[in-house]
């Protein structure tokens, strides 16, 4: 290659942990386990690197235990557990480190520079600490099954790296910022409706929500961004949820309807829906990226040697910003851009008096442009991001014993197909709404696009047995 660009780098970290764990049953229908572990870190202050964590879960097989099983209650059990689990902190994190810096050395003179990121001397470990209830019940011989699991789950003095004045001489404070809540349900149905000597069919329905809220943030610190593209934030606020979503957003009264300029104001045409705040210390919530609900079904039917199954996916609420449309409205290729040169009246009332709005405006590529009327705003930019999709259909067929009597060398032959997200049904405007903007690493909600899209694919398969 003509140029070369490189990079190197060593990172030195020091972990070490014990372990022990203990199960006790009792009649094979009752069981204790526990777990007990300690782990010390480099990464924490010397007085704060030791952290224990420990685990307990009980389950109760009541109809093994006291034989009550009949002909309607086949199976029960009822669980519960409680964990805790440590988390150290990146490496060099327990204080200020001096690292090379760029175009040196310089005539032979090395360089160094101080580190960005302040470290808070009282760092302590992060710990996610979990109560999670649940039962497991079939009925009619097994032929339906009920599995239903509640949790709480609380992370608390998590570590996050908070924007710090540059008049500081530092560009971040890393310290422990405060604790989440998860809350959610999660159910489980399964049965078989058709069992005969031909044909059997085996549904398992899925159902699960869960509710995040932020219980407190460090003494101090208003709120705390994760990720800010400019257009929308994701940001942590005490009472609100991690996927809050905040931005700009149109004025509306207290019916919901548009508020609409009718007097002039810096850079501002009347006839326009009014925006709030476009300073981003000022920016509302917007949205939220977590979804109301997520649900499945997944069928499988067998005939003679057939087999026949679907996966159905179903996700309701959650919004996302796809970051690839603020170029696609500026190029103008979006439908939502297509009424250009026309004369309208937003539907709406006006800002000074209430009444209905009767002032036109036109409409054309600035208007569409404009950070502070459309181009920017939540109410354009930020979709819906339910889904409706068969995530897979799978077809296969296992050819006959019988018809192999005569080969010495093949047991089993099976051959198949198998199609993958080739139908999606969503309001969503982009390509697919469950791809991700940043790597499975980033603590970013609802963030999509520019990545390679999800694809559609045909599968076929032929397995043999020798």
């Amino acid at each position: 290659t003509a140029n070369l660009f490189n990079t190197r780098a060593t990172t030195r970290r020091k972990y070490a942990g014990i372990f022990g764990s203990g199960k006790i049953g009792y009649r094979n229908a009752l069981f204790l386990e526990v777990t007990a572990r300690n782990d010390w870190s480099s990464t924490l202050p010397s007085n704060n690197n030791s952290f224990f964590y420990p685990s307990a879960s009980l389950s109760y097989v009541f109809t093994d235990l006291h034989r009550i099983g009949g002909s309607i209650l086949s199976y029960g059990k009822i669980r519960a557990s409680y964990a805790q689990v440590g988390k150290d902190a990146p490496p060099y994190s327990e204080r200020i480190y001096y690292l090379p810096a760029s175009g040196f050395p310089f005539n032979g003179v090395g360089g160094i520079r101080r580190g960005g990121i302040y470290a808070d001397s009282t760092l302590v470990p992060e710990k996610q600490r979990s109560v999670e209830f649940g039962t497991e019940l079939r009925f009619f011989k097994d032929r339906i099954s009920l599995d239903v699991t509640v949790y709480e789950s609380k992370n608390i003095d998590q570590i996050l790296s908070l924007p710090l004045s540059s008049a500081s001489g530092y560009f971040n404070y890393l310290t422990n910022s405060g604790s989440l809540r998860n809350r959610g349900i999660e159910v489980e149905v399964s049965g078989t409706p058709i069992k005969t000597a031909d044909i059997t069919w085996n549904m398992t329905i899925n159902w699960s929500m869960n509710r995040n809220r932020v219980l407190s943030i460090k003494e101090g610190i208003n709120e705390v961004p994760f990720y800010a593209e400019g257009r929308l934030t994701n940001k942590l606020v005490v009472g609100g949820s991690a996927a809050d979503l905040f931005g700009i957003a149109y004025k509306r009264n207290a019916d919901g309807r548009l508020i609409i300029k009718d007097a002039p104001s810096a850079g501002a045409q009347i006839g326009r829906p009014d925006i709030t705040p476009a300073a981003s210390d000022l920016w509302v919530k917007v949205g939220n990226a977590i979804p109301d609900w997520l649900g499945s079904i997944n069928n499988s039917i067998s005939y003679k040697g057939f087999n026949l199954s679907a996966l159905l996916e179903v996700k309701k609420g959650g919004d996302v910003f796809d970051v690839t449309m603020r170029n696609s409205i500026r190029n103008g290729v979006l439908k939502i851009t297509e009424n250009r040169y026309e004369q309208v009246i937003f539907d709406g009332v006006k800002a000074s008096d209430g009444k209905l709005n009767d002032i036109p405006t036109i409409l054309d590529e600035n208007f569409y442009r404009d950070a502070n009327v459309f181009n920017n705003v939540a109410d354009i930019i930020l979709q819906d991001a339910s889904w409706v999709r068969l995530r897979n259909v799978s077809l296969s067929y296992t050819i006959p014993r019988k018809l192999l009597a005569n080969s010495k060398t093949v047991k089993n032959i099976n051959i198949g197909v198998t199609a993958s997200n080739f139908i999606l049904q969503t309001p969503f405007k982009g390509y697919d709404p469950q791809s991700s903007a940043f790597g499975s690493g980033y603590n970013v909600y609802g963030f999509t696009g520019s990545n390679i899209p999800n694809y559609s694919s045909v599968l076929f398969t032929l397995n043999a047995t020798f």
